[in-house]
């Protein structure tokens, strides 16, 4: 074994085969080799040069909020791939709200479901206490598509097992089974309307 050298880097090669070392990038450059562990034993390890390495940012779970969404780093590398660790929420655009929205700390009570804005039906969820509606980006159900639609147009309140509205003095008002309102109760499989879009309200019953 006379032939077997190591280099600066620590790696041992055969000397007779090799003028420098083959596992270390650019040769005895004195680079050192980066391992990214596996999370997992599931997933494969990565071998990267240290100088070249360039890879998405997943900054962790937390709140969900603007700060902890997927900040991809662009690199010279050819090989961005991104590595998600376990419990990292993607949050995809146009996704905030709905059915997939956003982490609530507040109880589940209802949906609205609207064929309007997806042939197909688009859901969105109600939670206890107040569920502001409107174009505005500050409401827990957004309707950014709808011209009719005032920015806080319709506020849906669950309190003690009831459903409230309240129209928040909207251009075009709001309309339950087809009639003008200003506010009232709720009551399972109503139609709302606000502008062009309507809603089927669906209550879930509180049984547990």
């Amino acid at each position: 074994m006379g032939n077997i050298k190591t280099c600066v880097n620590g790696h041992n090669y055969d000397s007779s085969i090799y003028d420098k070392c083959p596992y270390c990038p650019n040769g005895n450059t004195g680079e050192k080799t980066v391992v990214n562990k596996p999370m997992h034993d599931s997933m494969p390890t990565e071998v990267n040069n240290a100088a070249s390495s360039a890879k998405t940012k997943i900054v962790s779970a937390g709140n969900y909020g603007n700060e902890n969404k997927t900040t991809p780093f662009q690199g010279n590398t050819s090989d961005n791939r991104t590595n998600v660790p376990n419990g990292t929420k993607i949050i995809v655009p146009g996704e905030e709200n709905g059915f997939y929205g956003q982490v609530q700390n507040r109880k589940l009570v209802g949906f609205l479901v609207s064929y309007t804005l997806n042939s197909q039906g688009k859901s969105f969820i109600l939670y206890e206490g107040k569920n502001s509606i409107g174009t505005d980006a500050n409401c827990d159900i957004v309707i950014s598509s709808d011209p009719g639609v005032s920015g806080k147009h319709l506020t849906i309140l669950y309190r003690s097992g009831q459903f409230r509205f309240k129209d928040e003095f909207s251009t075009n008002a709001t309309f339950v089974n087809g009639n003008e309102q200003e506010e009232g109760n709720l009551q399972n499989f109503d139609i709302i309307r606000i502008g062009k879009t309507k809603f089927v309200f669906l209550a879930i019953p509180q049984i547990i």
